[in-house]
């Protein structure tokens, strides 16, 4: 076997692979039994620097040698001294589905060039099934060693995917796409803007874009998430809403108000959305704050409030239902108009409102008590229960009086009815 001046592979070993260039497979000879025979016996000895020296020629043998566990460490060195030159061909044998994966894992933790240049092969080559699994490995080594390389991390880890999942079952397919986007979700917030990128992406990225976001739980994704929020395409505008809503949930268990103005101008916005399924999640969030963060209530009462006037019935609902936990006197006049509301859940959210104002204050009870008379015969069971129901809760004679007599004329299933909605309440 003809070698190479040491000198010259001391250099070729620490020299760097250029950004932007591609390796390219280069015709070889066929590997000779000898060879591989030759370089073992060096690596047998642990004569390791020797038969590093022997030059590029050898590398096929020391990747060969990869495979025999008498071998292996010694061959592992060998091409870590050997460095860049032997990397080409690494990334070539991992591609085909070959070992290598931890031999060009050290090589290319030294320098974000090499890193880079195996990020692009991975990206752009046909990878054989069985190396995706470890080139995924690799790259989230990779995003650690180098944050630099994050975006393009991604990017490939999202290419290696699609491939893995090619021919696949649909339902198998999901699960891997949604492991994989808690994976770059779990990042963190480094990652958000490459996960932002990918949702606005071409077709085959923004799937995993847009699985990804809703595991975003760092409020410092918000701008991000609203921008996200007001795109025309429709599916990403409310997966990012779903992530808001869900950070909103988390402070709201936590008592926490941190998050302040950011979080309050999204929502301000979102309760506002084009779309009325976004509308309706906001609305929900909003319930759930005020019920949990009394500090806010001012603000939030005030988005609910407006939201009563909202074209969708469901909003409308949840907003009376929301008014309800804060309680709120000055929102009176505007619940009676709900009581005639089109949509019955609406009309009975208002209904509950309402008597739970008058529980708490006698001075609407004048007001109040006899709305909720008259919606005992309204034309929905439901309505004229959560009426009794509110009514048996109000000590007042005149409510007292009405819900007694309500009892006595109703029907075996209305009683049933209204039994289960004062369990429930």
């Amino acid at each position: 076997m003809n070698g190479d001046n040491p000198r010259q592979i001391r250099k070729d070993a620490t020299s760097e692979i250029k950004v932007g260039e591609r390796t390219k497979p280069r015709p070889r000879a066929p590997l000779e039994a000898e060879d591989v025979k030759t370089v073992a016996a060096l690596l047998k000895r642990w004569m390791i620097k020797e038969a590093a020296a022997t030059g590029k020629a050898a590398i096929p043998a020391l990747i060969k040698c990869l495979e025999d566990h008498e071998t292996e460490e010694q061959a592992h060195e060998a091409l870590i001294l050997m460095g860049n030159p032997a990397l080409h061909q690494l990334i070539e044998n991992m591609i085909n589905g070959g070992i290598g994966f931890s031999t060009a894992r050290s090589i290319t933790m030294r320098t974000r060039e090499a890193a880079g240049a195996v990020i692009r092969e991975l990206t752009e080559a046909r990878c054989e099934k069985r190396a995706l699994e470890g080139g995924i490995e690799y790259l989230e080594q990779v995003a650690e060693k180098h944050p630099e390389e994050l975006e393009q991390t991604i990017y490939c880890r999202v290419a290696l995917m699609g491939k893995r999942i090619e021919g696949m079952d649909a339902m198998d397919a999901l699960r891997i796409v949604e492991k994989e986007a808690r994976s770059i979700a779990a990042m963190g917030r480094i990652a958000i803007p490459t996960i932002v990128k990918l949702a606005k992406d071409r077709k085959d990225r923004r799937a995993i874009g847009c699985i990804a976001i809703q595991y975003v739980h760092d409020t410092s994704a918000i701008p991000a998430l609203m921008d996200l929020a007001k795109d025309d395409n429709i599916v990403i505008g409310r997966e990012a809403a779903s992530a808001i809503a869900h950070i909103a949930r988390e402070q709201g268990k936590s008592k926490s108000i941190s998050w302040g103005d950011k979080l309050m101008m999204a929502l301000i916005e979102l309760i506002k959305h084009k779309d009325m399924e976004i509308r309706e999640t906001t609305a929900e969030i909003i319930w759930e704050l005020a019920d949990n963060l009394l500090e806010m209530r001012a603000n939030l009462y005030m988005l609910l409030f407006d939201a009563l006037n909202d074209e969708s019935g469901r909003v409308r609902e949840v907003a009376a239902y929301g008014l309800g936990d804060i309680c709120n006197p000055a929102a009176t006049s505007r619940l009676m108009g709900l009581l005639e509301d089109e949509y019955v859940y609406a009309r009975s959210a208002a209904v509950e409102t309402l008597a739970k104002i008058a529980k708490e204050h006698n001075e609407q009870r004048d007001v109040i008590i006899p709305e909720l008379v008259r919606k005992l015969s309204d034309e929905s069971r439901l309505v004229r229960c959560k009426a009794a129901s509110g009514l048996s809760k109000i000590k007042d004679l005149r409510a007292s009086s009405a819900f007694e007599d309500f009892v006595k004329n109703a029907d075996a299933q209305t009683k049933e009815h209204l039994g289960v909605i004062i369990i429930r309440e």
